[in-house]
């Protein structure tokens, strides 16, 4: 199976990151936290894309949502601040629950997402992992499945996938948590995409008609 190594990055990592030398380990894309809420600006998010761009690798963004605020305003925001800075597809950061009920915060997630590609025209990358599918329900949601995965295993040979994907597999494995691997100087996370160089260009170029084809 082909794979390309990758990373995400959020304030935690620091604000200005050596990315040529992130790029010389082999990282070949990177995700940057752009937002969370309704309101909330990684303050580092700027610097990440701009540097990440310069180091030559693709780049994304993604949005950590809250469920307890209302998902429209959140996705506009996320589209306010990330849409053109890179072209990697939008991310749903789903791990958060706002202390609703397990069937609100699917109800929620999905209302985010529906927003998100009618505001980008791209389809939305699903970030999760089964302990907070479990966490709601675990729900069969097929209307997730059409989404791709960004799943979070760490320190096992082969990811567990929430109930949706269990079919279609993941594209993104976030396979390491500040833990065995580094970027040169700080902690961080690390990713395998499922694919060669040139599927991680198709990735870039899909469009919101993807989901429903």
């Amino acid at each position: 199976m082909d794979t390309i190594l990758g990373t995400d990055v959020s304030k935690n990592q620091g604000p200005k990151l050596d990315w040529g030398a992130i790029a010389a380990t082999g990282v070949r894309f990177a995700f940057c936290k752009a937002t969370e809420h309704i309101g909330y600006l990684d303050p580092s998010f700027s610097n990440h894309v701009a540097g990440a761009a310069r180091a030559g690798l693709f780049v994304g963004s993604y949005h950590v949502l809250r469920p307890e605020a209302d998902p429209q305003r959140q996705a506009e925001h996320y589209f306010k601040v990330a849409a053109g800075r890179g072209p990697l597809p939008p991310v749903l950061d789903f791990e958060l629950t706002g202390k609703l009920p397990g069937p609100e915060v699917l109800r929620r997630g999905f209302a985010f997402v529906e927003a998100t590609e009618a505001l980008w025209g791209r389809p939305c990358i699903v970030y999760t992992a089964n302990w907070f599918w479990q966490s709601i329900g675990n729900p069969d949601a097929p209307h997730f499945a059409a989404r791709q995965l960004w799943v979070a295993h760490y320190g096992v040979k082969v990811p567990t996938l929430p109930r949706p994907w269990r079919d279609r597999g993941w594209a993104i494995w976030q396979f390491d948590g500040n833990g065995g691997r580094r970027l040169p100087g700080v902690d961080g996370d690390f990713n395998w995409f499922k694919g060669t160089e040139d599927d991680l260009r198709v990735l870039c170029d899909r469009t919101v008609d993807a989901c429903h084809g």
